[in-house]
């Protein structure tokens, strides 16, 4: 306790001690996240220094790591400082320490030496700081806890009366009401940013929906309007190319709409639920063959594929699927008259598929634009790009989600590479 000597009576201290109490909560309780451990250190050298004590400090508990760590400390002149040698400490190595302090209670010693024989954890990691008496009062929140903050008499015993340890329990209540804010103005910012990308996002694919999936719907009806007034005067191989045509253009909006749901639903992690499974890549290239049929027929565009090692593949086969198909039908709309091939190297843990073809490939600002992840929407500047960027978009989400990668490789009028990459290895 401060030195009697200072002041007239108990009065004139405990009005001193308040004055002091107000000052520190004034602090703390206008803090923001930004300056809380600049005041919080203040407030501990403050209280340090009007209870005569040698060290002051703020501990933080993690609950996930199971430990805590001195984030704050205070010491007079000429006493050493041990928040170095406080940091993550296993919560488990305080067992009598945490029972207290996880029911609210303080923990009050005035005589380390005097500790039960229950306390000897305690009794030793304390005795190793020169700590001869000891304040400690829990940092809350009703049932949240934080931390602690703690005052140690080293040079020599101090004995805290109830009335002023009951006073900096209401200052460490404050101080947990203060965190507490901070982690709801935290996650409140969190939550406003994923609104704000979400907002964003929308408006992109409804940029997507309103010129994108439109272009085919308007082509379909074009050609439907042209099939029902002229059906007469078409031949069979009229009928049959016009009819080709329209299919084509509903693949290209089944997968456009497919593409637009999956990004919604990887917003949610919707479109990962499916577990790894062993697939064979054979089926998985049938069905995709099938698939593009119509596409590779109009752009009389050839499909090959080859696989180098097992076709046992053991991936969420949602991925591959959806870097497959976009892969494919992006390559098969830039070609005419060519070849796409498909390469599949399966002899090592790290796992390659690479589509190639022969078309028109992609200029040096289209492809740094593809490179990006984005979402990128065609327009009359950029009609090569209509239906193309969000399904690089999701090849991005799909890579991330499997810790893969992606290398585009793409030279005007000669062609594009693409290689998808990951690991099996666990």
């Amino acid at each position: 306790m401060q030195p009697a000597s200072k002041y007239k009576n108990e009065t004139e201290y405990y009005k001193a001690f308040n004055s002091v109490l107000e000052e520190c909560t004034s602090l703390i309780i206008q803090s923001n996240e930004g300056n809380f451990h600049e005041r919080l250190a203040t407030i501990l050298e403050k209280i340090g220094l009007f209870s005569g004590v040698d060290r002051a400090y703020y501990f933080d508990f993690n609950f996930d790591k199971q430990t805590c760590s001195n984030k704050n400390e205070w010491c007079s002149r000429g006493v050493k400082p041990q928040i170095e040698f406080l940091q993550d400490v296993p919560l488990e190595l305080t067992p009598n320490w945490m029972g207290n302090m996880m029911c609210g209670e303080e923990i009050y010693i005035d005589d380390l030496q005097a500790l039960e024989e229950k306390w000897k954890p305690e009794k030793q990691i304390l005795g190793q700081q020169g700590i001869q008496s000891l304040l400690s009062l829990s940092v809350r929140e009703s049932a949240q806890y934080f931390g602690f903050i703690g005052f140690d008499a080293v040079e020599f015993k101090i004995n805290w009366n109830e009335d002023f340890r009951r006073l900096l329990s209401i200052l460490a209540n404050n101080i947990g009401s203060v965190i507490r804010r901070n982690n709801q103005n935290r996650e409140l910012h969190l939550k406003l940013d994923e609104l704000r990308h979400l907002h964003s996002q929308n408006k992109t694919i409804i940029s997507v929906i309103n010129h994108d999936v439109f272009a085919p719907i308007k082509h379909v009806n074009i050609v439907g309007n042209r099939l029902f007034k002229n059906t007469d005067d078409l031949s069979k191989e009229d009928l049959l190319e016009q009819l080709t045509l329209i299919i084509n253009s509903t693949k290209r909006m089944e997968l456009l709409c497919s593409n637009i749901l999956q990004t919604l639903k990887s917003e949610d992690g919707l479109i990962l639920q499916r577990e790894k499974t062993t697939n064979c890549m054979h089926h998985i290239l049938a069905d995709l063959n099938e698939y593009i049929f119509i596409g590779l027929m109009v752009n009389n565009n050839k499909l090959v594929s080859e696989i180098n090692g097992s076709s046992a593949l053991y991936i969420n086969r949602n991925v591959v699927n959806i870097v497959l198909t976009n892969l494919v039908n992006n390559a098969n709309r830039f070609t005419k008259n060519g070849m796409i091939k498909i390469t599949c190297d399966f002899e090592t843990p790290q796992k390659h598929i690479t589509v190639e073809d022969n078309g028109k490939g992609m200029t040096a600002a289209t492809l740094e634009k593809l490179r990006s992840g984005k979402i990128i929407i065609g327009n009359r500047d950029n009609p090569e790009l209509s239906g193309y960027g969000i399904g690089y978009s999701l090849i991005f989400r799909m890579l991330e989600a499997v810790n893969g990668s992606i290398d585009i490789q793409s030279e005007q009028g000669k062609g594009s590479k693409v290689k998808f990459s990951w690991s099996e290895a666990e």
